[in-house]
């Protein structure tokens, strides 16, 4: 129910901006100087460096339906112009950095998105066992022909835009077609160590190197120089 925020500029130490508290407080997320923060499922924006005192917070309008909920914001790596919101039957999204947005597509049970770190338009959405993709930002979206049982991951390739890896926690599948096809690279499969159970907990593909991916663990990282094969 409460989030402390730090600023870090090169060259100097972390500094603490402050804290925001609410017994109903959900997806935080900052843009600059501006801080973003969903209160009874409304958004709402304020100042950083006023965080210090009680924070001045300005209401958002946001196009949200009954039974619709807000559970992440997401500010674009590449564009901070770019925000989306997405949760429960809902996604919009923001060009003005957050001042004023635009519901898309209805997606019956969105339960995670995958956002592509250069191409700000580019999604995987994952809505049960199905995975999405849109090129436009949310707009229009189209069933990808793979279906995963467990939770899954899109690891985007940097050096090939067409690119990316989908694993669950058996399985590598690999599209290198934006989508189209894909095609079972390798399971994944670790030994016990000392009785416990390897979990994967995140993955990511190098950024200057597509043939190597690393894997982080309960109990370490495990690295891939084929492209999930072993």
């Amino acid at each position: 129910n409460s989030c402390e925020i730090f600023k870090k500029e090169a060259g100097k130490k972390m500094v603490f901006m402050g804290k925001i508290s609410d017994t109903q407080m959900g997806a935080v997320a900052l843009n600059g100087n501006t801080f973003f923060v969903v209160l009874k499922n409304s958004l709402y924006k304020g100042d950083v460096n006023n965080l210090k005192s009680k924070p001045e917070l300005k209401e958002i309008t946001v196009p949200l339906n009954k039974n619709e909920r807000i559970d992440t914001i997401y500010v674009h790596p590449e564009n901070p112009h770019r925000m989306y919101l997405y949760g429960f039957k809902m996604l919009c999204v923001s060009n003005d950095s957050g001042e004023s947005w635009v519901a898309r597509k209805k997606i019956p049970a969105i339960s995670k998105i995958f956002f592509h770190p250069k191409k700000q338009d580019r999604l995987i959405i994952k809505s049960f066992n199905n995975l999405y993709i849109s090129e436009d930002g949310g707009e229009n979206i189209e069933l990808l022909d793979i279906k995963i049982k467990y939770d899954p991951r899109v690891l985007f390739d940097y050096t090939n835009e067409l690119r990316f890896l989908i694993m669950d926690s058996k399985s590598i599948y690999e599209t290198v077609d934006n989508g189209k096809t894909f095609v079972k690279k390798g399971e994944i499969e670790f030994e016990k160590r000392n009785g416990n159970s390897v979990i994967v907990q995140d993955a990511v593909i190098k950024p200057d190197n597509g043939s190597v991916t690393y894997l982080a663990t309960n109990l370490g990282i495990y690295k891939s120089v084929d492209s999930g094969m072993t």
